[in-house]
């Protein structure tokens, strides 16, 4: 009878002990998954954040242009200040312009500003003003460069949808 108490003590210990090292296990599992989860949170804002930087920094040349320069709404960034632009979105974008460049090698300087403009979420008055045309110009430009440069005549689809796309 000892015995058998001993040997029930001996494996309710041993069971005790192996669901402790479970729970540890577990505990340590969870908390790696809320560190990721963490993780991918704080990636995710961070290319937000960039992304509204991105946009106020043209946005923020377009206005302070046009309040310098006054009958003239064409917004003028210079290669080098596009360059940047290009290297911070693709840098937080997974390289879509990047994708957009190998894929299409024959597209302008001016379909990849375009192009950045839409994946940074501008709307048609601001890039109107950074090309001197109007809001419906720009509409017909992306509709253009939708068809002739990614070969998609999808009404439903817009070009933001087809970049994202890639």
């Amino acid at each position: 009878m000892y015995h058998e108490r001993r040997k029930n003590a001996v494996k309710l210990r041993k069971y005790e002990l192996e669901r402790s090292i479970e729970e540890r296990r577990r505990s340590a599992y969870e908390l790696q998954l809320r560190e990721r989860e963490q993780a991918l949170a704080d990636g995710h804002q961070k290319k937000i954040d960039t992304i509204k930087h991105l946009q106020d920094y043209i946005i923020g040349r377009t206005d302070v242009t046009m309040k310098l320069i006054s009958g003239t709404t064409r917004v003028k960034m210079t290669s080098l200040e596009w360059n940047d632009v290009e290297s911070l979105l693709d840098e937080i974008d997974n390289n879509c312009i990047s994708k957009i460049r190998t894929l299409h090698k024959n597209i302008s300087a001016d379909d990849i500003r375009l192009c950045i403009m839409v994946r940074l979420g501008m709307s048609n008055p601001a890039i109107g003003a950074i090309y001197g045309i109007t809001p419906s110009a720009v509409q017909h430009r992306k509709q253009t460069l939708k068809k002739k440069v990614f070969g998609v005549s999808d009404p439903h689809l817009s070009l933001s949808d087809v970049i994202k796309s890639l």
